[in-house]
C-alpha cells in the first residue's frame, strides 16, 4: 500500500513520511476494529504508551511507520525493483501468482485455527505463550544496549 500510494508519485521526504504515517495508522485502527469485532479479543493494546487512542494506534507506532514508510519507498523498493527487473516477467506473473495463492490460505488457515481453538476454549492456552509486549521497555532496553555498546 506504502509502494502504491508513494513510490514516484512524489519527492516529498515530508508527504511520504506523514503520509505513511497517516495511511498506515489508519489501516492499523480499522484492522484493530476488525480483528476485534471478529474474533472478539484485542490483539494488540497500547494502553501503557502515551498519545495513544483507545489503546488501538498511538503516536510512537505512527512515527515508526512514516518512518518506515521513508525506508520503504526511498531505499527497499528502488533496490527490490531493480532487483525484480532481472527476472523474466513471465516468471514474474508466476511468483506473484504464487505469492498470492499462499497468502491466501494462509489467512484461511489462521482463520479456522481461531475459530477451532475458540470452539474448543484453546484460544487463552495460545495467547498466554506470548509475553505481553511492552514497547517502552522494548525500546529502553534497545537504548541500554547501544549505549552500552558504544561505551556512552
Amino acid at each position: 500500500l506504502m509502494v502504491f500510494c508513494f513510490f514516484d508519485r512524489t519527492d516529498s521526504i515530508l508527504v511520504t513520511f506523514f503520509g505513511g504515517m497517516a495511511v498506515a495508522t489508519i489501516v492499523e485502527y480499522l484492522t484493530a476494529v476488525v480483528l476485534e469485532n471478529v474474533f472478539h479479543k484485542k490483539w494488540w493494546d497500547y494502553s501503557n504508551i502515551k498519545f495513544n487512542y483507545k489503546s488501538r494506534i498511538c503516536l510512537l507506532g505512527a512515527v515508526c511507520f512514516g518512518t518506515l514508510c521513508l525506508l520503504l519507498c526511498k531505499v527497499i523498493h528502488p533496490l527490490f525493483a531493480d532487483l525484480i527487473s532481472l527476472v523474466p516477467r513471465n516468471v514474474q506473473f508466476w511468483l506473484a501468482v504464487i505469492l498470492v495463492i499462499v497468502f491466501a490460505v494462509d489467512c484461511l488457515m489462521t482463520i479456522l485455527f481461531f475459530r477451532r481453538n475458540k470452539s474448543t476454549g484453546k484460544e487463552e492456552n495460545y495467547e498466554n505463550q506470548l509475553p505481553p509486549l511492552d514497547l517502552q521497555t522494548l525500546f529502553g532496553n534497545i537504548g541500554d544496549k547501544i549505549r552500552i555498546r558504544f561505551g556512552k
